[in-house]
């Protein structure tokens, strides 16, 4: 609305300017004219056109404070159009620092809706700091200031700002993606290894209060075996895919492959304990029987 009732004052005023323009060229010739009458008729004319000449300029004059005007009219709706647009983009940043939040603080689970959710805030600042961006380049001729430009540096320093700030977003949202894409490659593998290392740490757990003078449980040998077989195929898995790995997932795998060591050492120390004691009850037994003879 206030674009159309600024161009209107802008069509006005061209019309009245060309309209004087032309009055004062047909004065002009006419004056010419005035020249070729009487002494008596022409003082007459020339006082008549003076009175007519001063009409057009006085005319002349409040076109141009009716342009002065259409113009400071013109600065305070830019600025005020620039103001807007700001405002605008300087809440969905905010909104979308909200939502870079609450992606940094959610559960694995709950990372990718999250991220989900981050990325459309991420579109809408993006779009918002765009037209706002592009709102104070067009305008900016009309929102020039006696300061020197102030207003409008400051306005190019919150967009910078904001742009810093879409930047960062940008960058942490990529580290997420690859961050989710890695774990769904790597799920299976890590919920083979995480029930693997219970089942060490059970087991561990178990085999300290296992008798010293007996031999291990009947299902000790059988759960070695079973954790063994895990520890193993999924070692190998991960030895394979490290040799193609880099990046994030080249990290997480050598994370992996150090708890897998961990688990491999602590069942290690379980065997040698089952070991030990099957090897003091044979020995026994062995003794027992020379004895005997």
């Amino acid at each position: 609305e206030a674009n159309e009732v600024l161009g209107r004052m802008d069509t006005a005023a061209s019309l009245a300017q060309s309209a004087i323009a032309d009055a004062t060229k047909y004065v002009s010739l006419k004056a010419v004219e005035v020249g070729r009458l009487a002494e008596g008729a022409a003082e007459s004319a020339r006082r008549e056109l003076d009175r007519v000449k001063q009409q057009l300029d006085d005319g002349a004059k409040r076109v141009r404070a009716f342009q002065t005007e259409a113009a400071k009219r013109r600065r305070l709706h830019l600025a005020e159009v620039v103001k807007t647009k700001m405002q605008e983009a300087e809440a969905a940043v905010g909104a979308l620092k909200v939502a870079t939040t609450e992606l940094q603080a959610a559960e694995p689970d709950d990372q990718v809706a999250a991220l989900e959710r981050a990325q459309v805030q991420g579109i809408e600042a993006q779009n918002a700091l765009t037209a706002a961006r592009r709102e104070v380049q067009e305008k900016q001729q009309g929102l020039k200031v006696p300061d020197g430009g102030g207003d409008t540096m400051r306005t190019r320093v919150r967009l910078s700002a904001m742009e810093n700030e879409l930047t960062k977003f940008k960058r942490m949202a990529k580290d997420f993606e690859e961050r989710i894409k890695v774990g769904k490659s790597l799920m299976e593998v890590l919920d083979v290894l995480k029930e693997a290392e219970d089942e060490v740490e059970n087991l561990a757990a178990a085999s300290q209060e296992w008798p010293k003078d007996a031999a291990p449980p009947d299902d000790a040998e059988k759960s070695i075996v079973g954790i063994q077989t895990k520890l193993s195929a999924t070692t190998l898995q991960v030895e394979t895919k490290l040799r193609a790995a880099q990046g994030l997932e080249l990290k997480e795998l050598r994370t992996i492959f150090s708890r897998l060591q961990r688990s491999q050492t602590k069942l290690d120390q379980v065997k040698e304990l089952s070991r030990q004691l099957t090897h003091g009850i044979s020995m026994r037994a062995v003794h027992e029987a020379a004895a005997a003879v």
